[in-house]
């Protein structure tokens, strides 16, 4: 199958920007993405194993 990929942003006002950007590249190289948006680096982390991502 596809990778998955978690997905998160900090506050910054360019996070929206990159996050899209980044989700873009992700999805053209074959990535599912998992959007978590705003959180901690932590949650990214433990979003992985919950959704079962590869990263």
């Amino acid at each position: 199958g596809r990778p998955r990929v978690v997905l998160g942003r900090d506050s910054r006002t360019s996070g929206p920007l990159l996050a899209r950007a980044v989700s873009a590249a992700l999805e053209g190289v074959g990535c599912d993405v998992i959007h978590v948006g705003l959180v901690p680096t932590p949650t990214a982390l433990l979003a992985i194993r919950h959704h079962g991502a590869d990263g």
